[in-house]
């Protein structure tokens, strides 16, 4: 809990939210409570789990604010942990990861220095069930820095973490939370990636802020690549670019086309390019065409600022393979490579033989997890509450 009145520094919040991961649940509390900057509450959101969640909850007593709801989903898990804080500074950690010790007293340092920042992002330490190391990612300069608004409502993708690497500022979040739970039931990170980012600058530190944790339950590698997981990423990915064009007009920036199709965003044409070729009956979106898809995304990859010439040119490739393939051919060239699909493999992160989450481009390794549909996006799909 914070101190006494008079206070001039900072305060931080750690929003844990939950949903039957009890098992994992007391390293994260523990890492919360056990960080060295001193000015720290800890909110634990339990979402209607069936486990034993509740019990280690209720062990810790008075030492956290507890918030016990119905299951509802992680989005309205978020926006509990939201009306019930008070830092200056939130982080939100999933329930399986666990914070670095130090972790607030970066984003803090940093947010001193520049109270314009709307969020801090880190690096991730990958760790099994049991905590033991497997790598780390990514890796570093790879996270996106600075002002981002322009590259953003242009490109849509950036690189970033999943939400527990972030740090979020609190006058970021009073621009965009509550976010719409009905739609973030899962994958919150995509909604606080795409919008935060219109809050102020990003400052991403080389520092290792969070253990995130790759167990049975969160794997995104190897879920195979299919009409209903292509569907669920294209309409992920038009629901966000809606709430950012909002935000957009509101904050006095240029908003972007109504149309998410015409943003240079080479993932979310890649998945409406698969889409169209798996099943173009059923593609979310009628308007779509294989032969325009393609072209657009040739373009998105080439016009790409933060991608690597070979990785422009790897994306061009696909395209061009992709868009004339008949339909069996087409299946068998998803299966082998689907860029920021669920089967990237980071360059960078090897051990295992699993991609990390992170979230970038070239070779990143992203969430959507794993968060929505950039090539910021993909590796991991967490857990978390949900319904």
């Amino acid at each position: 809990m914070f101190g006494g009145a008079g206070r001039s520094r900072l305060r931080v919040t750690v929003a844990i939210t939950n949903y039957n991961y009890g098992r994992f649940l007391a390293d994260a509390v523990e890492s919360a409570l056990g960080q060295t900057y001193p000015e720290v509450e800890v909110v634990v959101v339990d979402d209607g789990s069936t486990d034993d969640s509740r019990d280690v909850i209720a062990s810790y007593g008075e030492r956290i604010i507890a918030v016990l709801q119905e299951n509802a989903g992680q989005g309205a898990a978020y926006n509990a942990a939201w009306r019930q804080s008070r830092g200056d500074v939130v982080f939100f950690l999933d329930a399986d990861d666990v914070l670095k010790p130090d972790a607030a007293a970066r984003a803090v340092a940093v947010l001193d220095q520049d109270p314009a920042t709307a969020k801090v992002q880190f690096r991730m330490e990958l760790v099994d069930a049991a905590r033991r190391p497997i790598g780390v990612t990514p890796a570093p300069g790879v996270l996106s820095d600075g002002d981002l608004r322009e590259h953003a409502l242009r490109f849509r993708n950036y690189a970033w973490p999943p939400n527990s690497a972030n740090a979020y500022a609190r006058f970021a979040l009073e621009q965009v939370m509550p976010l719409p739970a009905d739609e973030y039931r899962q994958c919150p990170d995509a909604f606080m990636a795409e919008t935060t980012v219109l809050c102020g600058p990003v400052r991403s530190l080389d520092d290792i802020g969070v253990e995130y944790r790759m167990h049975g339950g969160n794997e995104f590698v190897g879920t195979p690549v299919t009409r209903e997981w292509l569907h669920a990423k294209i309409r992920r990915t038009v629901v966000s670019h809606g709430h950012v064009r909002v935000l957009a007009e509101r904050l006095g920036l240029d908003a972007p086309d109504a149309d998410a199709g015409k943003l240079l965003d080479v993932a979310f044409a890649g998945f409406r390019l698969a889409s169209l070729k798996l099943d173009p009956q059923s593609h979310p979106l009628p308007s779509d065409r294989v032969w325009r898809v393609g072209v657009h995304g040739v373009r998105s990859a080439l016009a790409h600022p933060r991608l690597r010439s070979s990785e422009k040119l790897k994306r061009t490739a696909w395209f061009c393979a992709l868009a004339p393939a008949p339909r069996p051919l087409a299946r068998r060239l998803l299966d082998i490579y689907l860029p920021d699909g669920p089967r990237r493999r980071s360059a960078e992160h090897r051990p295992g033989g699993r991609s990390a989450p992170g979230g970038r481009p070239d070779e990143m390794v992203r969430s959507e997890p794993p968060v929505a549909s950039s090539p910021a996006a993909t590796g991991v799909e967490r857990g978390g509450p949900e319904g």
